[in-house]
């Protein structure tokens, strides 16, 4: 069985997010792409959530799908989450997966509310892959929110789950999706790029992409004093070297690409990070 798209079409105002889209899918396969390029409304338009403005498709029988959203029971535990919607899977067999993906025993009776954002995205991840009358897989970003550890025992529960049934599976996480071993499709101007026959590692330019990351990792300067004033800043993986500076201007800090004076140092994800309330009032003195 596989997953036939012919011409698909959609537009969202002035915006068109596919164009002439086709794609024969005849296995697991992966879609890569830039953000906001039309993957996930791909996905949207395959479980009937979005109508194609023009196209068709065909081999979608019985989908699971793990959503941008975990959308889990809160008031149910990790297991009975999995079993509502298991079509006859059993207590056991659910939680000997759950275990296996890095959950501790207590933490199989918490309440969904009470998990953390990536124990949600890995029982909504097993819930599309225990499903057992499912035929059609379509996951958006199933590893977001893990270490690269349990992205590693995610990845091989996915590849020994999904078989050889069709999936598309839509990640921003080339190591992850070089582990899979699945054919990879680029999204790239509303259209799929295919690799040579046969090929199934990242497209050239997405390996390219990942050595100019890892490149200005290394170059970048190294986290420490900001302005003369944040000497004394902690050191973390959330303030690593990783090309992004924070530029002042008047009492708004900003995130530049360009050349920012020397004493600036690069800060990671500072909008996120537990440390910005330190970071910040460092940065506005």
């Amino acid at each position: 069985m596989s997953i036939t798209i012919e011409h698909l079409g959609k537009r969202f105002g002035t915006k068109t997010v596919l164009a002439d889209f086709s794609w024969q899918v005849d296995g697991p396969s992966v879609l890569m792409g830039a953000s906001g390029i039309g993957k996930t409304t791909l996905l949207r338009i395959l479980l009937g959530l979005e109508t194609p403005d023009s196209g068709s498709f065909s081999g979608v029988v019985r989908p699971a799908a793990v959503f941008h959203e975990d959308r889990l029971c809160p008031q149910l535990n990790a297991v009975d989450n999995l079993v509502l919607t298991g079509h006859g899977l059993c207590a056991e067999v659910a939680e000997k997966e759950l275990l296996a993906l890095g959950f501790a025993p207590a933490e199989l009776k918490l309440p969904a509310a009470r998990l953390s954002g990536g124990q949600k995205r890995r029982v909504a991840l097993l819930r599309a892959l225990l499903c057992r009358d499912a035929e059609t897989l379509l996951l958006d970003e199933p590893f977001t929110g893990m270490d690269a550890e349990l992205v590693r025992q995610a990845v091989q529960s996915t590849v020994r789950l999904v078989g050889q049934r069709p999936t598309i599976l839509v990640t921003h996480d080339l190591a992850a999706a070089q582990m899979l071993g699945w054919t990879i499709r680029e999204l790239q101007g509303n259209t799929a790029q295919f690799p040579p026959d046969g090929l199934s590692t990242a497209p050239a330019d997405l390996r390219a992409k990942s050595r100019r990351k890892r490149r200005l990792r290394s170059e970048a300067p190294r986290c420490g004093s900001v302005c003369g004033t944040a000497s004394a800043l902690p050191k973390c993986s959330i303030m690593s070297g990783c090309g992004t500076r924070i530029v002042l201007r008047g009492k708004s800090p900003s995130h530049s690409a360009t050349a920012a004076p020397a004493s600036v140092r690069c800060i990671r994800r500072w909008r996120r990070s537990p440390l910005q309330h330190k970071v910040l009032p460092a940065l506005l003195a």
